[in-house]
């Protein structure tokens, strides 16, 4: 059942999932790829990063009907030895494109204890966790790493050079949940910042500055429009993240044969392939270590870093993932949160394509 108010809706994930399978069907996307990216979506959501997943759902759509996605993902082979594989992906989906390159760096690390698949001409994976998180029933470490358009500026420059470039990697444990570490090699990701722009609220200074290199507090003065005259989001840790995201454009656009820098292109406008490329491997653990061997010094390793003495105000270290996980317990029982202008999209999407809407959301 689904609740609303002025303030936005709380919708159960099974139906979120179902109107998300509705949708990318009635564009023209296969059944089983349409669930495919309604599940990296949810999930998502669930775990408290709705920007890379129920708030794309409108956006994703209209980048399929104003042609910026193939709905039909036509994936290609371009290599396939032994560990390693690349994929074009034609401009489809990167949900899509994403899953089928992990399972393959599965199957690879299945046998030769690692796999490592890369996808070039790809539309954005939204939240790089998910498909990291698809080598952990496979006795598997997960890594994803993706490039995207420049928003990020260099250390000392004024014109973004490199994207938020995010990267996830996810690790079994036995009693505890897995650590799953999904971060941006910028101080925000760019579409945190559309929310804050949607709000109507402010950001701190300290996340991006505007084209004469001063702070900015109003997210609109690095909108799409905006960073491409100057200016932009902040690496993490200046150096630091500068270094990272860096590292991910080469290991992805530069590795895979794909797009980076300039060559890569934004959601809007929606007619636009965003040309991003991704890095998906897997590792097998057995190939190390007896896989409960493994689980067993997580675990120790998971309780001495927690058996930390804390700051009087401070409860409990929490570690990569872990608050996600919480959080994704806590929604599948109650229900996941929309904000207004995310119920708002997900009510005229439906009105739009002529589809039944989440119950009570209409």
């Amino acid at each position: 059942m689904t609740t609303t108010s002025k303030h936005g809706a709380l919708v159960q994930a099974e139906e979120l999932k179902s109107f998300a399978i509705r949708a990318f069907e009635k564009v023209g996307v296969p059944p089983k790829h349409a669930e495919i990216t309604a599940d990296s979506m949810v999930l998502a959501t669930l775990r408290g990063e709705g920007d890379h997943g129920s708030r794309l759902i409108a956006i994703w759509v209209h980048k399929i009907i104003n042609g910026g996605t193939n709905p039909l993902t036509p994936l290609e082979v371009v290599q396939d030895k032994a560990a390693i594989g690349l994929l074009d992906a034609h401009n489809g989906i990167g949900a899509v494109a994403a899953t089928y390159a992990m399972e393959r760096a599965i199957a690879k690390a299945r046998e030769h204890g690692i796999g490592w698949v890369g996808v070039r001409n790809s539309n954005s994976l939204g939240s790089a966790k998910y498909y990291a998180m698809l080598a952990l029933p496979h006795k598997m470490v997960g890594i994803a790493l993706t490039n995207g358009v420049p928003l990020v500026v260099p250390p000392g420059g004024l014109t973004a050079r490199t994207g938020t470039n995010p990267f996830s990697i996810a690790v079994p444990a036995k009693s505890r949940p897995a650590l799953v570490l999904d971060m941006a090699t910028a101080t925000i990701a760019y579409e945190r910042l559309r929310i804050y722009a949607a709000r109507g609220e402010t950001i701190p200074k300290g996340w991006a500055i505007n084209r004469d290199g001063a702070p900015v507090e109003d997210p609109r003065e690095v909108s799409e429009d905006a960073f491409r005259k100057g200016g932009g989001l902040l690496p993490l840790g200046g150096y630091k993240g500068f270094g990272l995201s860096v590292m991910v454009n080469v290991l992805t656009g530069v590795f895979m044969g794909g797009a980076y820098m300039d060559g890569l292109s934004e959601f809007a406008p929606h007619n636009t392939p965003e040309r991003d490329s991704f890095a998906l491997a897997a590792i097998s653990i057995e190939h190390f270590m007896p896989y409960e061997e493994f689980l067993e010094r997580m675990d120790d390793f998971i309780r001495v870093t927690k058996d930390s003495k804390l700051l009087p105000d401070v409860d409990q270290i929490y570690l990569p993932g872990e608050r996600g996980f919480q959080r994704e317990q806590e929604r599948r029982k109650n229900g996941i949160p929309l904000d207004w202008p995310t119920a708002e999209a997900l009510r005229a999407l439906a009105s739009e394509l002529a589809i039944p809407s989440i119950p009570g959301l209409s």
